[in-house]
């Protein structure tokens, strides 16, 4: 339309030239605006500046500085004494967190560790056990579901159902044809409670349903089917109107059952389940790769089926080990809902006024249920297939999204905290442990071509825990991995998958595990056989016989001699190697007169009766389809105990490559440094170092000390005044063959009390061409004599280390012999 006599373009112009002008003085208001708001906060700022200078004017805050003043020169920062006081702060600060850890076993090691004078050492394992507190009360979490799997009789709720009663199930049909058809064949191949089915065409343009229909009519029924009702729409009535046409005619509890879904064996009793167990049920959803709160594997999501597994075979799994406890949630999901009959009649049919063709009508009846006290709830241990989207998707009288957007709207402005509930529990996720356990034996089943291996370890790391690691990476590939470690409490057992992306891991209480939980466990993973490589800190009376009645073959490593005497390593309370000693009234007086190992070995001394000990392992040996010793001295100790046990013999491999790192100089450097290579503890000599710093320092011997780690006197860096002790703290393994280098060693020394079944550390020293010397005991003394690559000393002492160091001070030349065998 044009105004006479103003030009159209010229009215344009001036119209954007008002609203330039217009839109500059808003932009301009705003600058202002924000102008003030600067200067009020630098007036306030200034105003902060001034009383922070107050403050530091003032007598109290000189006084503040002073205090911190005198802390710092008492406590300097990173000093060993403020540590330790921040250490002891915090602990304090959460005593009430510290006092389940109060237990027998705790306090001896607290013990132990006191008379070690490690007082330090203590408050940081403390401090590090409180650091994974929160994490294992989640893992916990995620455990219970596998609990109840392992141990299937802790679930004993009485049902109230009357298993002859029908139940009446509803299936609103629209196209789809493929879809439906395969729907109706599971329902009647895998439905063997009592039903009636109501089919309800919703008018479908596809010609075949029409025809489908009258061939089900004529068609011998399942021996399970009571009634075929098939109600045919004359015209669209949209999937809400079709649903509740058909609950209209039922007289039962009611299943909405989707076209676009596949049901397993027995899948109706388990969908039924949970309302003869508890009360005030409204409706019951199942576990599907597509049902928003309730998917599986990842919960709101479309998920794909398992590659390589079928509908039967994924329920299978949830029909065996899935918990049939109901898990309580905020609304069901309509693709397959059961409805409980009573909540249909007291509060009943879908809204189809408010929600027309669909989308939301389930939640809106499960928002009112609830508001009128009833609940809603997922049922384990059920998997029903979902296409999502196919039944219905081709009404086209209006956008999937538009309807889905509208009746979101109406949702909520009749239920304003349904997002709310919904998001709650989306956080709180309370179906994760049931999935993390289902989806870690999907992943079982989707590799059965695998042999499947468990590992049984405890938490006390050092050799054992490499070894483990080492042979894993190099079975991984070829099989299924699984591990089971017994913690440091001696009452929870950790396990988990290894090398799975999102793998799970769970945290069982081991009381609560019933008779027979290691065999299930092998059912429920496929596994083939148990690799038991260590058995230190379980119950041994209740552990054995559970490997033997597992039905598994198992390997066992002998990492220590825990089968031989609960003092693993063969020393006495005196702390000395008791040189295999078989006579059993000699071995039941040492151990009536305590332990060493027992803070550890979650056992009491005085309860231990050593025949039992021997018998009970004699047999559990015979058994073993392999018995694996990593050196010929470990085999020969062990069969003075046990003569007809068949023990192989493979030493272990290094996990990181070690290579020749040996310099002529080192020999001839002065002092002569001599290396200590890993974790020293008592057990592994430490004392020894100590005995011999005293001894150099007070003889002036040109020798020095380089312990490449840690000991239980310095558990990090430490280096005497006079440079003849250094302890270099934690290090790489992968960098020890550089490392020895660095230090300028001429030699490394192996201070093992006890004889050990392998030692890295003296492969280590060897692999990168350093001469060993060792008391003559154990496999690194084996090693040493078959090579010829070092020394041994028969006494166990420092004098006599002492000795044989002086010797070789005035023996260079052999000092580089030695190192050249290595070469070769």
């Amino acid at each position: 339309m044009e105004i006479e006599g103003i030009e159209p373009a010229l009215v344009m112009e001036k119209n954007k030239e008002l609203r330039d002008e217009t839109e500059w003085q808003s932009l301009k208001k705003q600058v202002q605006k924000q102008q003030q708001e600067l200067q009020a906060l630098q007036g306030k700022l200034a105003e902060k500046e001034e009383e922070i200078e107050r403050y530091k004017a003032s007598k109290g805050y000189k006084l503040l500085l002073r205090c911190y003043h005198l802390r710092d020169c008492l406590l300097p920062e990173n000093s060993g004494r403020r540590v330790f006081l921040r250490l002891l702060v915090k602990l304090v600060s959460e005593f009430s967190k510290l006092k389940k850890y109060a237990t027998w076993q705790n306090l001896n090691k607290l013990r132990y560790y006191l008379s070690k004078g490690d007082l330090r050492g203590i408050l940081q394992r403390i401090q590090r056990k409180l650091e994974v507190e929160g994490s294992k009360k989640q893992e916990e979490e995620i455990a219970a579901a596998l609990l109840l799997a392992l141990s299937p009789h802790a679930e004993s709720q009485q049902e109230r159902l009357d298993e002859t009663a029908p139940v009446d199930i509803v299936v609103p049909i629209y196209n789809a044809y493929e879809y439906a058809k395969k729907c109706l064949e599971t329902v009647y191949a895998h439905t063997q409670h009592p039903y009636n089915l109501y089919l309800i065409n919703d008018c479908s343009t596809d010609e075949r349903i029409a025809s489908w229909l009258q061939e089900l009519e004529q068609q011998e029924p399942p021996p399970c089917l009571q009634k075929l009702i098939i109600l045919q729409n004359q015209e669209n009535l949209g999937f809400v109107k079709s649903v509740n046409e058909g609950i209209k005619r039922t007289s039962q509890h009611v299943v909405l059952l989707n076209t676009d879904t596949e049901v397993a064996a027995n899948w109706l009793e388990r969908l039924l389940a949970p309302l003869g167990k508890e009360e005030k049920i409204a409706s019951v959803t199942p576990f599907s790769n597509s049902a928003t709160i309730c998917s599986f594997p990842l919960v709101c999501q479309d998920n794909a089926l398992p590659a390589g597994l079928d509908v039967d075979e994924i329920d299978a799994l949830f029909a065996a080990y899935g918990p049939k406890k109901a898990i309580e949630i905020p609304t069901g999901v309509g693709f397959c809902m059961l409805l409980a009959r009573q909540a249909l009649d007291e509060l009943g049919l879908f809204d189809a006024e408010a929600y027309g063709k669909g989308y939301c009508e389930e939640n809106d009846w499960c928002m009112r249920t609830a508001k009128a006290g009833w609940k809603h709830v997922l049922t384990p241990n059920l998997f029903v297939y979902h296409k999502h989207g196919a039944s219905f998707s081709t009404m086209t009288n209006k956008k999937k999204e538009e309807r889905i957007a509208e009746n979101f709207k109406i949702l909520l402005e009749r239920y304003p905290d349904y997002e709310e509930q919904v998001h709650r529990h989306i956080l709180m996720d309370p179906a994760r442990n049931v999935r993390e356990t289902m989806y870690s034996l999907v992943r079982a089943a989707q590799d059965k071509g695998k042999k499947g291996i468990l590992f049984i370890n405890n938490s006390l790391g050092g050799g054992t825990r490499l070894y483990q690691e080492t042979l894993m990476a190099k079975l991984v590939a070829t099989h299924r991995l699984y591990s089971a470690e017994l913690e440091a409490d001696g009452k929870h057992l950790q396990l988990c998958e290894y090398g799975k992306d999102g793998a799970a891991s769970f945290r069982l209480p081991l009381a609560q595990l019933s008779r027979g939980w290691l065999r299930r466990m092998g059912e429920m993973w496929r596994l083939d056989r148990l690799y038991i490589n260590q058995l230190i800190e379980y119950p041994v009376d209740s552990v054995i016989p559970e490997i033997m009645e597992s039905g598994l073959a198992y390997t066992y490593f002998l990492h220590d001699y825990f089968c031989v005497c609960p003092s693993y390593n063969l020393l006495n309370m005196a702390n000395n190697y008791c040189q295999a000693q078989t006579d059993q009234d000699k071995c039941q007086s040492c151990v009536r007169q305590g332990l060493l190992t027992e803070p550890w070995i979650n056992m009491k001394a005085r309860d231990i009766e050593i025949e039992r000990w021997r018998t009970s392992f004699r047999v559990f040996l015979k058994q073993a389809e392999h018995i694996i010793a990593p050196s010929e001295t470990t085999k020969r100790i062990v069969q003075r105990y046990y003569p007809d046990a068949d023990i192989e013999v493979c030493e272990h491999e290094l996990p990181v490559p070690a290579w020749n790192t040996y310099k002529k100089e080192a020999a001839e450097s002065s002092p002569l440094v001599v290396a200590f290579i890993g974790a020293l503890g008592e057990n592994k000599g430490s004392r020894f170092v100590y005995d011999l710093e005293v001894a150099i320092r007070r003889e002036k011997l040109p020798l020095a000390l380089k312990v490449i780690g840690l000991t239980d006197v310095h558990n990090e860096a430490y280096k005497s005044a006079d440079g003849i002790l250094e302890v270099t703290g934690r290090y790489d393994n992968t960098e020890i063959s550089s490392l020895l280098a660095k230090y300028g060693a001429a030699l490394v020394v192996i201070p093992s009390i006890w004889p050990e079944t392998f030692s890295y550390t003296t492969s280590e020293a060897m692999n990168s061409g350093y001469p060993v010397l060792a008391f003559n005991i154990g496999a690194p003394a084996e090693r040493i004599l078959r090579t010829g690559s070092g020394w041994v000393v028969d006494e166990i002492s420092a004098q006599a280390l002492l000795a044989e160091l002086k010797r070789l001070l005035s023996s260079r030349q052999e000092l580089l012999e030695k190192a050249m065998k290595l070469q070769k």
